[in-house]
C-alpha cells in the first residue's frame, strides 16, 4: 500500500502559516518577566526551554523587518528583534491547545520534557567531538517541531499516525513512513529553514532519524556533516530511554550508550574529550525546570544506571 498523500497539504499550509503553539505556562512566564521589564537574558532563559515558543520568536526575527544572516541560537534572534518587539510577542502569543478533540490522548508535558532533555544531551554529546558553536542546543530542541506543527494543522492525520504507531509497537517516525510521503523531521526541518535557521540545523533535524544518510552534507565541512544529526539521534534514543517521549515512542531500558543502535554513526567519529554525563542528574533537572513552570510535576521513568 502505498503511503497517502499530505507533503502537497503541508507545503500549501506552511506558506498560509508556518504557526506552531507554545505551552500556556511557558507563555505565561514570557509575559510575567515583559511585564516586569526583565532582561533579554533572563527572557531567553524561559524562551531556550520551550519549542513553541522558541519557534515564535525565530519565525519573527526571519520576518521581513528583521531578516539577515543565519540565525544560530535563541540569543542571537532575541537580540535581533528586541524587547519592544518581544513585549508585542508576549501579548499576542497563543496557547498550548490541550488536544482535548483527539481520542488518543497525548501527554504533552511529556513532550516539552522530551524536547528540552534532548536539547541538553545534543549539547552535551557535541560538544564531545567538537568545539561549542551554539547551535547544538537549538536544534535538539527544535527536533520534534514538526510534531506540533502537524497536530496544530492536521489533527486527524496526527491522530491517526499516533493510533498506527501505538497498534504497532513503533516510533511515530516509523508510523509516519507507513502511512503519509512526509514525516515530522521533514516538516521541522520546512519550518527551520522558513524561520532562517542555520543550514546545520536545518540538516541536522531533517535527518536526526537517519544521519548516515547520503543527503546528509555539508559540502563546506564535510567532516562535520552527519555530527550534529547522529547527536540529535543519539540524545533522542536517551530521551526514549528514560521514557520522555509521547505515546507511540520507542523505550530502551537497561542499556548502556555504547549498546544502542544509534551508538554506530559515531563509530567514525574522534571525541576532543570523554563522554561523561549523569543521565540521572539531567532528567531531574529538566524535571525541576518544568514543574517550576507548570506547578504540576512532571515525572519519568529514570534510566535504571545512572551515570552514562
Amino acid at each position: 500500500m502505498q503511503p497517502s498523500p499530505l507533503r502537497n497539504k503541508v507545503i500549501l499550509e506552511m506558506k498560509k502559516d508556518s504557526m506552531v503553539p507554545a505551552f500556556s505556562s511557558a507563555a505565561e512566564r514570557l509575559n510575567e518577566l515583559v511585564s516586569q521589564e526583565a532582561p533579554l537574558k533572563e527572557i531567553a532563559e524561559v524562551v531556550n526551554l520551550e519549542p513553541g515558543l522558541a519557534a515564535k520568536v525565530l519565525r519573527l526575527s526571519n520576518s521581513a523587518a528583521f531578516g539577515g544572516k543565519s540565525i544560530q541560537h535563541i540569543d542571537e534572534a532575541l537580540f535581533r528583534i528586541g524587547v519592544k518587539e518581544i513585549r508585542k510577542l508576549a501579548m499576542a502569543i497563543g496557547v498550548m491547545d490541550r488536544v482535548s478533540h483527539l481520542r488518543v490522548k497525548v501527554n504533552w508535558n511529556l513532550f516539552w520534557m522530551h524536547n528540552l532533555l534532548t536539547a541538553r544531551l545534543t549539547e552535551i554529546i557535541a560538544n564531545t567531538y567538537r568545539p561549542p558553536t551554539g547551535r547544538e542546543y537549538l536544534a535538539g530542541l527544535m527536533h520534534d517541531i514538526g510534531k506540533l506543527f502537524l497536530e496544530h494543522h492536521f489533527a486527524q492525520d496526527f491522530e491517526a499516525i499516533m493510533l498506527r504507531a501505538m497498534e504497532r509497537s513503533c516510533g511515530m517516525f516509523a508510523a509516519e513512513n507507513q502511512l503519509y510521503d512526509i514525516t515530522h523531521a521533514e516538516v521541522g526541518s520546512m519550518l527551520c529553514e522558513k524561520w532562517g535557521l542555520h543550514q546545520e540545523i536545518v540538516r541536522a533535524i531533517r535527518f536526526h532519524h537517519d544521519p548516515s544518510s547520503p543527503f546528509c552534507k555539508d559540502p563546506n565541512h564535510p567532516e562535520d556533516e552527519h555530527l550534529l544529526a547522529a547527536c540529535i539521534c543519539l540524545a533522542d534514543a536517551l530521551a526514549n530511554r528514560v521514557h520522555a517521549n509521547i505515546q507511540g515512542a520507542e523505550s530502551h531500558d537497561n542499556i548502556q550508550v555504547e549498546a544502542l543502535p544509534e551508538w554506530k554513526n559515531f563509530e567514525k567519529q574522534t571525541p576532543i574529550s570523554p563522554l561523561d554525563f549523569d543521565l540521572t542528574m539531567e532528567v531531574q533537572k529538566v524535571q525541576d525546570t518544568i514543574n517550576s513552570l507548570t506547578h504540576q510535576p512532571v515525572e519519568v521513568a529514570g534510566p535504571q544506571s545512572g551515570k552514562t
